[in-house]
């Protein structure tokens, strides 16, 4: 008899845990419940604790304990998310630019924007700032990149002296973003300097013709000028169906398809080159009413500004042959760069 009531008492301690662990799983699941409706009120509609226990008809407290549970659970993941802490430190990239490559200076922009083109504009007018000097003579190529530039220029420096010209042909009906001659006026206001424009298509249809308009006064004035300038500012273009000349009009489809198979890899100042950053096609060349990339070599400042996936090839290719002596880009490029060396 003894031990059938013992029997029965342990029977019914079970009965009774079971049943005790079936009510905390429904109460776990139920504050759990509780807990994602508080979580929600507090950090998706902005509501405080005081009207959430009103809402949901719990204390204070309580609704504190859920918050807590929330956070503890899973329910809420709190990611801080510090600017500092994402920043890249472009020293060391520099550094290795200026190393690998063999440049006097590289300036990499830290940050990626929404408009990286305005942010390498700005880059770039602030180390022209640095350098520029009573009596220099700035010369640029033309395109959306240095339109960035123009209208990023702001100068507080009384220079005098200085004066801005242009390094290659540029009249054509493209967006006027790329048009040379807004590009002359950013630079001359920005400068209060006379501009030089050269007013000539970049690739004309003979050497013949080429002749012809470089004997002009005007225009051998301005080459003349474009040869003594000491300080170059020039963008490098990738070569594709966006390439600016492409988009210009100055070659078709079949010359730039002609131009690939002979290994062209971008443009710079209206030169087309190749992976040794060499003019891709003689014939095209004489054609070329631009500064001649030996000339562009003897400059003290050969400022390339470029970025951006599809233009590592041309902007390595013009690395190598040291056809620029600074390099401003931005840290993706860079990295590539540094990579494809």
């Amino acid at each position: 008899m003894a031990a059938m009531q013992r029997s029965l008492c342990i029977v019914a301690f079970f009965v009774v845990m079971v049943a005790e662990k079936q009510r905390q799983g429904l109460i776990s699941q139920e504050k759990q419940r509780m807990a994602v409706q508080a979580a929600k009120l507090y950090y998706e509609k902005d509501r405080s604790q005081a009207e959430i226990s009103k809402e949901m008809n719990v204390s204070r407290p309580y609704v504190s304990k859920l918050l807590k549970l929330a956070r503890s659970s899973g329910i809420v993941e709190i990611r801080i998310q510090d600017p500092e802490e994402h920043r890249v430190d472009v020293t060391d990239l520099q550094d290795a630019l200026c190393r690998d490559y063999h440049l006097e200076q590289a300036v990499v922009v830290p940050w990626q924007s929404e408009n990286p083109l305005s942010e390498l504009g700005n880059a770039a007018a602030k180390y022209l700032h640095s350098i520029l000097r009573d009596g220099d003579i700035i010369a640029t190529s033309w395109g959306n990149t240095l339109h960035a530039v123009s209208e990023a220029l702001i100068f507080e420096k009384n220079l005098k002296k200085t004066l801005y010209v242009q390094l290659c042909g540029g009249v054509s009906s493209v967006h006027s973003a790329v048009h040379a001659n807004e590009i002359a006026t950013g630079f001359s206001e920005a400068l209060d300097c006379h501009a030089y424009l050269l007013p000539a298509p970049a690739i004309v249809g003979s050497k013949e013709l080429k002749e012809l308009l470089m004997a002009e006064p005007d225009l051998h004035r301005v080459m003349e000028y474009a040869a003594e300038a000491n300080i170059a500012l020039f963008t490098v273009g990738s070569f594709g169906s966006d390439n600016a000349l492409v988009q210009a009009g100055y070659l078709s489809s079949g010359e730039m398809e002609s131009l690939v198979q002979k290994g062209a890899v971008g443009d710079l100042c209206a030169h087309v080159i190749n992976s040794a950053g060499m003019v891709c096609d003689s014939a095209l060349d004489e054609r070329t009413i631009a500064l001649p990339l030996a000339e562009l070599r003897k400059k003290r400042y050969r400022i390339g500004i470029a970025q951006g996936e599809k233009k590592i090839e041309s902007i390595r290719a013009a690395l190598q042959s040291e056809i620029m002596n600074v390099l401003i880009t931005n840290v993706e490029t860079a990295e590539q760069l540094l990579a494809a060396k």
